[in-house]
């Protein structure tokens, strides 16, 4: 357990390092920028343009598209902050994969150690979650693969403990337990990944119902340039969204183990805070 921890850590930390680091960096960069530089002007522009290719003759002429961006001192923040709204959401989808993958290892790890890794290719994943499936169908339980859903209540099948934990509040004076965060996480990933971060009214809503104030916390909506609701987190505070999605995912693997605490996952070398 402890080696499928540390490569979910060793996926997980560097984003929230990276994330937390450049953040600031350009932030304090940014301010100092145009204290040196009052006069606002602009400072980068740029076009987009296509190759239009000829088939007969293989030849190439530039085609340049009436769009542009232009970059201007004033409006540094403000493409800062653009530019972290999709690497967030990029770093969104990775951290859920990092989780979905550190479950799936620690169930193989657990409950079907004859079975061949899932981490060996496709055929052996299926073959995993088949056995998850079966094992819901025989015990009359639901088998509801939406948002991973399936994988959470093998999970509660098998541990009353764990059951227990997803009725928690994740925070102090947060209305959002456990289970919720997950489900609103599993949302979130699936409008990143397979609706290019766009947000209709019934999603929101879904988020909304599942994340409530995690979800208004540490994300909102910004208009694209097509008038559409796109996921936007909040650059200043989505490290913290991780650590939440950290606990989950330490605490979870502590049922798994069926241990007390955390302290199997720390070895010697580690410091514990």
């Amino acid at each position: 357990m402890k080696k499928i921890f540390h490569k979910y850590v060793s996926i997980v930390y560097p984003v929230k390092s990276d994330l937390r680091f450049w953040n600031q960096f350009l932030d304090t960069s940014i301010r100092r920028y145009q204290e040196e530089n009052p006069d606002n002007r602009w400072i980068s522009d740029s076009l987009f343009a296509i190759y239009d290719i000829d088939i007969t003759t293989n030849g190439f002429w530039l085609n340049n598209i009436k769009y542009n961006i232009t970059i201007e001192i004033k409006d540094l923040q403000n493409h800062r902050h653009n530019f972290f709204q999709w690497v967030t959401n990029v770093a969104m989808v990775r951290v859920y994969n990092a989780l979905e993958m550190m479950l799936i290892e620690a169930i193989h790890l657990a409950y079907f150690p004859t079975k061949k890794p899932p981490t060996e290719g496709k055929k052996e994943l299926n073959n995993l979650l088949n056995c998850i499936r079966t094992i819901l169908k025989s015990e009359g339980l639901d088998v509801d693969t939406k948002n991973n859903r399936h994988i959470i209540q093998f999970l509660k099948f098998q541990s009353s403990e764990f059951s227990r934990f997803l009725s928690c509040k994740v925070r102090e004076g947060s209305s959002v337990n456990w289970q919720e965060l997950f489900e609103m996480f599993s949302i979130l990933r699936n409008v990143v990944a397979h609706q290019g971060a766009t947000i209709d009214d019934g999603t929101q809503n879904e988020l909304l119902s599942k994340g409530k104030d995690i979800y208004r916390l540490f994300f909102n909506l910004k208009k694209s340039l097509n008038d559409f609701e796109l996921l936007s987190a909040k650059p200043d505070t989505f490290e913290n969204f991780i650590s939440i999605v950290d606990d989950f995912s330490g605490n979870t693997l502590k049922f798994i183990a069926n241990e007390d605490d955390l302290k199997f996952l720390i070895s010697d070398s580690d410091v514990q805070i």
